[in-house]
């Protein structure tokens, strides 16, 4: 329920990164491959302030959200992935959330193109 979510939300300081980056947890858990994301766009100014592993999480999040949904995974991802300038933590976990989203699919889109894509990109990666 977004409410709860949101009274969680309001309830928390903002300086505790523990307690948000587990309400964003929770946030993909309660929504794991339903596409509601609306609490995500809801909050993401809150979102952006988040900063190394929470960021990361919060991407992430987004493939758990949309798991399963894979003609749309490269559009929803789009604005997190390598080369939208989002630094080492936003785009691994775009790259995460692809994987999340794809997880379990044999397709050959999947196997050929998905895979491809990930591979490309963490052989690349030279951050953290």
């Amino acid at each position: 329920d977004l409410l709860i979510l949101k009274k969680i939300k309001d309830g928390i300081s903002e300086r505790n990164s523990v307690l948000n980056n587990s309400l964003i947890c929770c946030n993909g858990i309660m929504h794991c491959g339903t596409t509601i994301d609306q609490f995500l766009r809801d909050n993401l100014e809150w979102m952006g302030r988040a900063a190394h592993w929470c960021k990361f999480t919060a991407t992430s999040s987004v493939g758990m959200i949309h798991n399963k949904h894979l003609s749309e995974s490269m559009n929803i991802l789009q604005r997190y992935l390598p080369g939208s300038g989002g630094g080492p933590y936003q785009e691994g976990g775009a790259l995460y959330a692809l994987g999340l989203i794809h997880v379990g699919d044999n397709s050959d889109k999947t196997c050929d193109e998905i895979r491809t894509y990930l591979l490309k990109h963490l052989k690349q990666a030279s951050n953290e």
